[in-house]
């Protein structure tokens, strides 16, 4: 059980390690091809189909979402966000013998130009089990505050 732990935390820092370092195409690729990626717009919200998101995408919007962010005519987006991720409070619940539930803390450091952003979330992770490792089938991010938010977010989580 402790190995397990371990190497899911593993999976977890490298996936911040990679948003940090803006390698978003590695990123995709902890992702099954039918993945999602969900922050709720409200506490508590259940249905991301019925319900408004902050952002509900599969992995052919998240690319196009990374494509976007990474355009040099983004200028919204100039100069680029710089971020530090941290994951604490990794608690795995195992679904079956090919998936896990993993729930985390999560705390995100934004800084562009001259404003700085933090945000805090409980993270949800649906992860299916590989011979090489973890894909993500499904990560929920409940961002604290998220029904209060009114900026645009212009990073990952």
């Amino acid at each position: 059980m402790l190995q397990r732990q371990h190497e899911v935390q593993q999976f977890l820092y490298k996936e911040a390690l990679l948003l940090d370092n803006k390698k978003f195409d590695d990123w995709l690729s902890l992702f099954s091809a039918d993945a999602t990626y969900w922050v709720p717009a409200t506490p508590g919200q259940d249905d991301p189909l019925y319900s408004a998101s902050i952002i509900y995408e599969d992995v052919p919007l998240l690319r196009m979402r990374i494509t976007r962010m990474a355009h040099p005519h983004a200028y919204s987006l100039q100069p680029q966000t710089q971020t530090s991720h941290s994951v604490s409070n990794v608690i795995i619940q195992p679904a079956d013998d090919n998936s896990l539930q993993v729930s985390t803390k999560l705390t995100v450091a934004c800084q562009q130009a001259e404003k700085s952003t933090f945000y805090s979330a409980q993270c949800s992770y649906d992860l299916n089990v590989k011979d090489a490792g973890f894909k993500i089938a499904h990560k929920r991010i409940d961002l604290v505050g998220c029904d209060q938010i009114r900026d645009v977010i212009s990073v990952l989580f």
